[in-house]
């Protein structure tokens, strides 16, 4: 049976089976063949419904483990008995989550291969009348340290799930102060597929650690004071579509206050060929943080990544703050971005787009970028005696100086920086070379005139050339 009402025979429940697990439909196929698979799902109901429907013939937290999904009973036990379940059998290992709101007391681990899929066919937005698959978390209150609220082991996934705290500070409080709960999601194993869910209002979002491979695709949120952290990761993760914006709070002051004090949208220590692209982060005190590698004698370099169309918005301290990257393959590449800073919230008077501290001994790049908003600087180089490289080509500044005090867009206190085929929009000093600065090369701006380059380096480690006011 199709659980359509309407009985498919062998060839038609075949075609439909394949389609269900991601074999697509095969269209060469003989014109008979093709009729009967569109004659199956030619009732509007099954052609739409047969998610749903093939799912139940799996694991469905309802109707075969007795979650209720009413906001109130706790549905804990019928989830993991679920989960464990799925794990147990062998061929495919779906546990299939109907519309509804679902209180979970304690935590949940998705076992090795198993998927914890939603009702939700999209990721799911914040409309408090949208009907999905909804998880409740309500343990941890006050432990940030403790255990996540979804565990993830190697192969698993979790797929079209909405998740929300509802005993957070009211998202009316001012002066905020959120109640910390532990991580939502702590991925520990490889290979793990984070597809198309959305998490309210978390503390802390996604943590990646000690693992690989991880895919996460379709998130969004407003996640409080950590959204993606991400170390210890042996191998690449991939991210795209990443989305965390005020969706929770709104235009209250309170949590917009408090988040552009604290929070930070993406964390990379030790991270081996990142790849992240279209991932967008409003309102943060960082967009982008990559901190120091742990102090582990096995572990090597800090991370190492590209970030293609991301950007970070109304920033309180820094669009992108950079205390370490790799020396090898290739730094941090950041193309097509759009990065902003704004003391809206922060009230903070010392404002930059990108930050680059000492111990950066890697390359960080910067191409076809937008920096704007109104700070103090576009970017600071701060790498001491390190051979750490910045590079902008190809990008556009303006807004710095939101003080009026003479500030340069660049301050190069050491370490070395290359400026090229830019524009400077905002009139204004644009780059300040120190004498410890290891080497600047500037040309071919636009917007740039030599009274507003100043090279205390000399002209040996510091070179200036083509460039137009």
């Amino acid at each position: 049976m199709c659980h359509s009402g309407y009985r498919c025979n062998m060839a038609q429940q075949t075609l439909i089976n394949d389609y269900m697990k991601g074999k697509g439909i095969n269209m060469s196929r003989s014109v008979n063949k093709t009729a009967q698979l569109l004659s199956a799902m030619g009732i509007f109901f099954c052609f739409c419904g047969v998610l749903m429907a093939v799912t139940d013939e799996y694991y469905n937290v309802k109707t075969d483990y007795g979650a209720v999904g009413n906001g109130t009973t706790n549905d804990t036990t019928a989830f993991q008995n679920a989960l464990n379940a799925a794990a147990a059998a062998p061929g495919d290992k779906w546990v299939f989550v109907p519309a509804g709101t679902y209180l979970i007391s304690t935590h949940l681990t998705i076992p090795v291969g198993v998927t914890l899929k939603g009702s939700w066919q999209f990721t799911p937005g914040s409309g408090a009348t949208a009907v999905g698959a909804t998880l409740l978390a309500v343990e941890g209150a006050g432990n940030p340290n403790g255990t996540a609220f979804i565990r993830m082991d190697s192969d698993s996934c979790i797929q079209g799930i909405k998740i929300r705290y509802p005993n957070q500070t009211s998202k009316t409080s001012d002066p905020f102060t959120p109640v910390q709960y532990p991580w939502t999601l702590d991925v520990f194993g490889a290979n793990v597929k984070v597809l198309d869910c959305y998490v309210e209002n978390p503390y802390q979002c996604l943590k990646i650690t000690g693992t690989g491979r991880a895919n996460v695709v379709g998130l969004c949120g407003q996640p409080l004071y950590k959204g993606i952290y991400v170390n210890y990761a042996l191998d690449s993760c991939r991210f795209k579509n990443v989305h965390f914006y005020p969706f929770w709070s709104g235009a209250n002051h309170g949590p917009s206050t408090w988040i552009a004090n604290n929070g930070e949208a993406f964390v990379f220590g030790y991270a081996r060929y990142q790849d992240m692209s279209n991932c967008y982060s409003y309102g943060y005190k960082y967009g982008f943080h990559f901190i120091p590698k742990p102090e582990d004698p096995y572990i090597g370099q800090a991370c190492q990544g590209q970030f293609v169309n991301c950007d970070a918005i109304l920033c309180g301290t820094a669009a992108v703050k950079v205390d370490e990257c790799q020396i090898a393959y290739g730094g941090l590449r950041f193309v097509n971005g759009d990065f902003c800073v704004n003391e809206r919230y922060s009230h903070s008077t010392t404002l930059e787009s990108v930050t680059i501290g000492a111990e950066t001994s890697g390359c960080v790049g910067f191409d076809n970028c937008s920096f704007w908003g109104p700070s103090s600087r576009i970017c600071t180089i701060n790498t001491g005696t390190s051979p750490g490289t910045a590079t902008f080509t190809n990008c556009s500044f303006r807004d710095w100086d939101m003080a009026a005090e003479g500030k340069y867009a660049f301050a190069v206190l050491g370490g070395r920086v290359i400026v090229k085929g830019c524009y400077f929009i905002t009139s204004g000093n644009c780059v300040s070379v120190a004498s410890a600065a290891l080497g600047a090369t500037i040309t071919a701006n636009v917007g740039a005139a030599s009274t507003e380059i100043l090279n205390n380096a000399g002209t040996t480690k510091c070179q200036v050339a083509n460039n137009v006011p």
